[in-house]
């Protein structure tokens, strides 16, 4: 049995072997900003700006959300063919405020695994 922090680790690795990129427009890291986004607005305002930017910060969210609601089982949700955030937010908006809080301090542990495996420019394997 695998603990949780080889649960984050491993997700996290499988995220950025698949990843196109993390970028957002004009060059911007996405997975940098991401935890201080979330701690000064929350999980909710985080998905929401995900939906709003789409691209690489949509990408990030949706697998957040997917490692929150299918390898930790925080929030049960049905996924959607269209990945657009929507059915997260929809969800997580009416879960308990303790399931949230949970969703949002597990989010911000696995944050960190992000960032911290997220390949330079030029490493990743192709």
């Amino acid at each position: 049995m695998n603990n949780l922090e080889q649960v984050r680790a491993r997700h996290a690795l499988e995220y950025w072997k698949n990843a196109p990129t993390s970028e957002g427009k004009n060059g911007g890291d996405v997975v940098s900003g991401l935890s201080a986004t979330i701690i000064n607005n929350g999980l909710l305002s985080m998905i929401s700006f995900a939906i709003d930017k789409k691209g690489g910060h949509l990408r990030l969210i949706n697998n957040i959300c997917q490692y929150l609601s299918q390898e930790r089982k925080i929030f049960n949700v049905t996924l959607t063919s269209d990945n657009s955030g929507i059915t997260y937010l929809d969800t997580l908006s009416n879960v308990s405020s303790i399931a949230l809080q949970q969703a949002t301090d597990e989010a911000l542990a696995y944050l960190t695994y992000l960032k911290r495996l997220k390949p330079a420019e030029g490493q990743k394997d192709e």
